[in-house]
């Protein structure tokens, strides 16, 4: 988080900013700052809170892969019990670990007011309504993604007591 925090509009700024690293400092592991290229950044998708854009991720063992970025539209410095929530939903989100739900690879954090960003993998065939579009489908096949969509949550329910708020296809 180097110049996330720097912020010349007083000591409050500098205050809120180290808060924000005390906060985070538990996960730093996932920190991905550095790591993404956004040479070819294309924004796939976007919701009332967030935007997702395809990026690609230079890994600590040099790897170039594919990922999708979930930019969150909200200035973690103006509002930090978000920042605490937010660092949980991480914490959380990448213990994780099921076919059916998609892993978390990492976090960044944007700009002097640390607009937050969860990286995860990119998912080829999109969403499951991309997917599905223009595609026949027999009543066993769906019933095998519905079965796997029930199968992640399920897991997510009862093994980590997390409730996912925002299930959608898009």
């Amino acid at each position: 988080m180097s110049s996330h925090g720097e912020n010349d509009s007083g000591s409050g700024s500098i205050s809120k900013s180290s808060e924000l690293k005390d906060i985070f400092k538990t996960i730093r592991d996932l920190n991905l700052e550095g790591q993404m290229v956004g040479e070819d950044t294309e924004q796939v998708s976007w919701g009332a809170s967030c935007g997702v854009f395809r990026d690609k991720q230079v890994t600590s063992q040099g790897q170039t892969v594919q990922v999708a970025v979930k930019r969150i539209r909200f200035f973690l410095l103006d509002d930090i019990s978000f920042a605490r929530n937010l660092h949980r939903e991480v914490r959380l989100w990448s213990k994780l670990n099921h076919p059916n739900v998609l892993p978390l690879r990492g976090y960044f954090l944007e700009g002097k007011k640390a607009i937050p960003n969860l990286v995860s993998e990119w998912m080829e065939r999109g969403t499951i309504i991309d997917y599905m579009k223009d595609r026949p489908f027999d009543s066993h096949e769906i019933c095998t993604m519905v079965y796997g969509i029930a199968s992640g949550l399920h897991y997510i329910h009862t093994e980590h007591s997390m409730v996912h708020a925002d299930l959608k296809g898009v």
